[in-house]
Formats: C-alpha cells, structure tokens, sequence
C-alpha cells in the first residue's frame, strides 16, 4: 500500500475517533442526569459501550496504519 492511501486511512481513523470522543463525553452526561433523575440509563450505558468499542477500533486502525507507514519507510530507507 502506498504512502498516501495509508496517511488517508490514518486521517480518516483519527477523524472518527476525535468525533467518537465527543459523542462518548456527551453519552457520558446523558447517562448522569439520567441516573440523577432516578432513570433507568441501561440502554444510554449500552450506547456508551458501543461508542468505545468503536473507538477503540479507530485506535486500532490507526496504530495499523502507523506501523505500515513505518515499514513503507524502513523500505525505502532500504533502497537507498
């Protein structure tokens, strides 16, 4: 895979898991005033746990394309 594929995978991962924080910071306050109002937040708390989860796959994926940027340019190193 070529260096500019793997930067767009990187950036779009990045982007996804900066917008999972938001989101995973409001679920966050929607569960508490939830709780505080004596509500049940069992599905705002599944919600939450989606979110992470998914975040955690942007983490992953990001980590991925790292590391592939890494070998791309051990590889040209290489070369030279």
């Amino acid at each position: 895979m070529n260096k500019t594929v793997l930067l767009d995978i990187f950036v779009q991962a990045r982007l996804r898991a900066a917008r999972r924080d938001q989101l995973i910071s409001h679920q966050r306050s929607v569960i508490t005033n939830l709780e505080a109002q004596g509500v049940d937040s069992a599905e705002g708390k599944k919600l939450l746990s989606s979110l992470t989860d998914a975040r955690e796959k942007d983490l992953v994926e990001m980590d991925w394309a790292l590391d592939e940027l890494d070998k791309t340019q051990a590889r040209a190193v290489r070369q030279l």
